[in-house]
């Protein structure tokens, strides 16, 4: 793990941000109410204190609900769900409130994979995601064959020489609503022609062939990137996946402040209400 977060730093630290744009303020949330996807949150809070210390990013860390008030989030450049689930939405009403008010008014927003499930009870927060977990046919034992949408955009810049390649994962699929692929700008998505991705039981979907795994877009004046990869420690540890999911924190916390990397983010959410 040591080793693997070693080359984190240079890898992002080649063209994260413009040189007269300070380190964006993340605030890195990891609560969970419901599975504990431990392992990963742990290897992710490992690369956030790492990119802290060389300077690309400020990352401050919680599990309080408290910091999810509107007058706390404030302060930061974007919030983070790392492997959050099952937040209670319901016994703290302002926190669905603040969170789109944080977003829409220009700031960032990363969910990374168990984050998704988290607001089954909270439309707006699903919405503003643009994915609400509804299984994952894609177990984390198989090797799953995927497949790159957009080769140019800067926040798929990890697999600019693999347009479609293999690995083991967690991969979700999202119920609709929420999802929508005419709202979100996909990056990354399963690649059908391979026979075990596409016989897989429990598609929610079975006569579509797209199955988003990551996607960035624009809600109100804010940046949304979210990802199914990091079931566990073994994204993080994976040089490509973890310069992908950090592109994308990256877009959501500074696409707006002269990131070099700082992404599309083409798709679109409906104002919250």
């Amino acid at each position: 793990m040591k080793a693997a977060i070693a080359i984190f730093g240079a890898a992002l630290a080649s063209a994260a941000m413009a040189d007269d744009v300070a380190a964006p303020s993340v605030l890195v949330f990891h609560r969970c109410e419901g599975f504990a996807h431990t392992a990963a949150i742990e290897a992710a809070n490992a690369a956030f204190r790492k990119a802290t210390e060389d300077g690309l990013l400020k990352a401050e860390f919680s599990t309080d609900y408290e910091a999810l008030r509107p007058e706390s989030l404030g302060k930061y450049d974007a919030l983070v769900l790392n492997n959050t689930t099952g937040l209670d939405t319901a016994g703290h009403p302002w926190m669905a409130d603040g969170i789109a008010a944080f977003v829409e008014s220009g700031k960032g927003y990363a969910v990374l994979h168990g984050g998704a499930d988290c607001f089954a009870d909270c439309p707006k927060l699903a919405e503003i995601c643009g994915g609400l977990f509804a299984g994952h046919p894609w177990t984390s034992d198989g090797t799953w064959a995927f497949k790159v949408d957009d080769a140019e955009d800067p926040v798929n810049r990890a697999f600019k020489d693999t347009p479609r390649f293999r690995l083991s994962d967690e991969i979700y699929q999202h119920a609709s609503p929420p999802f929508d692929p005419e709202k979100i700008h996909v990056l990354v998505s399963l690649d059908f022609d391979d026979p075990e991705v596409a016989g897989r039981e429990g598609m929610i979907r079975p006569e579509s062939t797209l199955y988003p795994v990551s996607w960035t877009k624009r809600c109100g004046k804010g940046r949304v990137f979210f990802t199914s990869f990091g079931h566990d420690e073994r994204a993080w540890n994976d040089p490509v996946r973890r310069m992908h999911m950090m592109d994308g924190i990256m877009f959501a916390a500074c696409g707006g402040r002269g990131c070099r990397r700082a992404g599309r983010g083409k798709g679109s959410c409906k104002k919250a209400e």
